[in-house]
């Protein structure tokens, strides 16, 4: 039975030859669906721009290596420990071996939690992008559908000022929040805010947000996860984080 695809980890990937690349792998593993929504007034309409301030640090990740894909597939960790510890109850054990881990393990790795995270009754969003521009570099087919695409590949290398995207009015908070996470190295987790979906729904969602690290410690992307929530939760928690918020 043929697989279906799943994100490429760049848009570049590409084969050269008879041996499948490591971006070939994990574009044939592929996703279910499974989508809550809520409703909610519309958002204001947030300035964006295509020409934010570039991090400090940045590396050229159109030719995914092992330590690109073992920082992602770390920040997938770190999040996933930090805020959602039920969504892969296997990681722990399994990331023993990425040390080790060739790149097309890894990819197939990582490609195989994707598919996780999209499967019965999950509703975790994933992607993650790369920086400076912060183009995405990957994604589950919940955040695909999210985005208003069929297909998590033709997100690649899209930043979220794209037309195509609904939530293109709040590019530049979201584009603020992920220079802030690469350029201090610190994660950003338990975010309360509401997010445009494709048909213009409204939806509260709780965010976590990682840098991606190399083992030098350079900070190359930003790799996130968030959940839908209910309306009145999501209130009350928006509530308490602005009480905790400094003034």
């Amino acid at each position: 039975m043929r697989a279906q695809r799943e994100i490429p980890i760049q848009r570049e990937w590409k084969s050269h030859g008879p041996r499948e690349s490591t971006g070939t792998r994990v574009a044939r593993l592929s996703c279910s669906l499974h989508i809550p929504t809520c409703h909610w007034p519309p958002l204001p309409h947030a300035p964006h721009s295509d020409s934010f301030a570039a991090p400090p640090v940045v590396t050229d990740m159109s030719s995914p290596s092992v330590e690109d894909l073992r920082a992602i597939l770390a920040a997938y960790k770190r999040v996933v420990d930090a805020t959602w510890p039920d969504l892969h109850p296997t990681m722990r054990e399994r990331s023993r071996r990425w040390a080790t881990a060739s790149a097309q393990e890894l990819a197939t790795e990582l490609a195989a939690l994707l598919k996780e995270s999209s499967a019965g009754g999950s509703a975790s969003r994933v992607f993650w992008k790369i920086a400076p521009r912060f183009e995405f570099g990957g994604a589950n087919r919940h955040f695909a559908t999210d985005a208003g695409f069929a297909d998590p590949a033709e997100l690649v290398g899209l930043t979220d000022s794209d037309p195509r995207l609904p939530w293109r009015p709040q590019a530049a908070k979201y584009r603020a929040d992920d220079e802030a996470v690469v350029t201090s190295k610190t994660a950003q987790l338990g975010i309360i805010e509401r997010q445009k979906g494709p048909t213009g729904e409204i939806t509260w969602v709780r965010v976590a947000k990682v840098p991606i690290v190399h083992a030098n410690g350079d900070a190359v992307g930003v790799l996130g996860v968030y959940e839908p929530l209910d309306p009145d939760i999501a209130r009350k928690l928006a509530v308490q984080q602005l009480k905790r918020s400094p003034t």
